[in-house]
């Protein structure tokens, strides 16, 4: 219907595998806390009973790292909005094991480098780390290894769904599926603070969601007709727990604010 494009497509999706985004800043350092983060994740899933085989890392020629595992871990299928779901499930696992991740890619007609291709800047490969070397190397000999691309086969990418990973996509569902009515309008005059909420207002966010989430947190806060002194006390500590710059803090919550007195008509 739109020869072959997928602009503005927005039925169901689906995917066999699941993809998670660990990037570094571009420093060695960043390089090893990435590797590190991937490490934790791969480990999470292993220990759920996700088979090792199945958890694929890559290094991904660049800044960071992919790792891939089976939707069918968690009994996932086809859905409106599936890749939204697939970051929460995937962010809900990074605060678990305390890694960062990258968001950007829970999107519409978001990319992942495939593997093998020398990457544009860098020339090295994207390359798959047998779980030996996940575990013994650091991030300079992953780097090495990378100069020469490294052939390997796909696994099977079905497998018996996991209990506590079918339970943990059923809330990603959920929350996905009310996000964005619940922070656009009340859904039959019902209102709710958002998990997320509670937890930036606890934690903060790491670097990459914090701005994203306090934008959230802000808007759910004002469907509750919080005024402005409260929303600031309430959030001001949890930005800067997360290392945000008080003058963006500043514009994201005039943001919501802004954005909550240009709707057509408020909760009440």
């Amino acid at each position: 219907a739109h020869a072959g494009s997928l602009k503005g497509y927005s039925g169901k999706c689906w995917a066999r595998w699941l993809a998670v985004d660990f990037d570094g800043d571009g420093s060695p350092e960043g390089l090893d806390r990435a590797l590190d983060d991937a490490r934790r994740f791969a480990r999470f899933l292993i220990d759920r009973g996700v088979p090792a085989e199945k958890g694929l890392v890559f290094f991904s020629g660049g800044r960071g790292f992919h790792l891939l595992f089976p939707s069918t871990c968690c009994g996932a299928g086809p859905k409106v909005g599936f890749e939204g779901a697939v970051g929460f499930f995937c962010g809900e696992i990074a605060k678990l094991v305390k890694a960062t991740i990258d968001p950007n890619i829970y999107k519409s007609l978001a990319s992942l480098r495939v593997p093998h291709p020398p990457h544009d800047k860098s020339g090295l490969y994207k390359v798959l780390l047998p779980r030996e070397e996940l575990e013994g190397l650091d991030a300079a000999r992953v780097t090495e290894l990378a100069r020469e691309p490294r052939p390997f086969e796909m696994p099977s990418w079905r497998m018996k769904p996991v209990a506590v990973l079918v339970d943990l996509w059923m809330w990603a569902c959920h929350a996905e599926g009310t996000q964005t009515a619940r922070l656009t309008a009340a859904i039959d005059g019902e209102r709710r603070i958002f998990r997320d909420t509670f937890d930036f207002v606890a934690h903060g966010a790491p670097e990459g969601q914090r701005g994203t989430r306090l934008f959230r947190a802000a808007a759910n806060l004002l469907d509750f007709d919080a005024p402005e002194p409260l929303l600031r006390a309430l959030l001001e500590p949890a930005a800067r727990l997360s290392g945000y710059p008080p003058e963006e803090f500043d514009a994201q919550i005039n943001g919501a604010i802004a954005a909550h007195e240009r709707r057509p008509s408020n909760p009440s």
